[in-house]
């Protein structure tokens, strides 16, 4: 049987299961669906846990689950927090049930190889754990918790991103990285002309409950989407699709 594609969605249980007696392993994308500025659609981070899952997977011996879209609560210092609308946020407890039950389906099913990727920095720790559950119980599934689907970026790289200076990971959240990714990927979701450059009256090292509003823009955006490019897109998307393939491949050899 020809297989004509590694997105599962797209696939008969019978490919599924000739992959699976073939040795393939699984990604499960994980994302979130979080405001992301006035330029951007609230399912950004799903977007891109996607593509980046199946560019890697074009690389690797590997087949892309069905994305979970949804992920842990946005915090205002990374995500703007809850007070934007379209902004619809999972408990810790709930994210980690899910991603338990899903990574039991795959033991189920057969699969030794799973790889969690996840584009939404508030999913740290909730993905570990549900992974951590199931393989207490499957210790014959290896399992790779990728909690960023890249590592430390080639300072030429970070140099052309952000050559006035890189505000940290956290305070990118809508601004250059992921408008440039989504100019480079999917242009006609862009609205550029509406993005923003935006600066929290204060960025403090800690949180407080309830959110205040000294830590969270008006628009949404974090820092400056405004330095955006496509150019500057494809450096960023080329560079984590070569980092994610490297690690699959290096955990999960043929």
């Amino acid at each position: 049987m020809e297989i004509n594609t590694k997105e599962m969605a797209r696939m008969t249980w019978q490919e599924i299961e000739q992959c699976i007696k073939e040795g393939y392993g699984v990604i499960l994308p994980i994302g979130s669906t979080e405001q992301h500025g006035p330029a951007l659609p609230i399912s950004t981070d799903a977007i891109c846990a996607t593509e980046v899952s199946l560019d890697a997977a074009d690389n690797t011996k590997m087949l892309v689950a069905p994305t979970i879209p949804y992920g842990y609560r946005s915090r205002p210092l990374s995500g703007g927090g809850a007070t934007f609308p379209g902004t619809t946020n999972l408990s810790g407890h709930t994210l980690i049930c899910v991603i338990e039950d899903i990574l039991e389906e795959f033991a189920r099913m057969g699969f030794k190889k799973v790889a969690v990727l996840s584009m939404h920095m508030e999913n740290q720790n909730f993905i570990y754990e549900g992974s951590y559950l199931v393989s207490r119980r499957h210790p014959d599934l290896k399992i790779m918790v990728m909690e960023s689907a890249f590592g430390e970026v080639p300072e030429e790289i970070m140099q052309t991103l952000f050559p006035d200076g890189f505000p940290g990971w956290a305070r990118e959240h809508a601004a250059c990285m992921e408008v440039s990714i989504m100019l480079y990927r999917h242009q006609d979701l862009v609205h550029f002309d509406r993005a923003v450059n935006d600066n929290s009256e204060e960025y403090p090292f800690y949180d407080v409950l309830p959110p205040d509003p000294r830590f969270f823009t008006e628009s949404g955006t974090l820092w400056h989407p405004r330095e955006a490019t496509v150019e500057k897109g494809k450096l960023i998307w080329d560079e984590i699709i070569k980092q994610a393939s490297a690690a699959i491949n290096k955990e999960f050899p043929e």
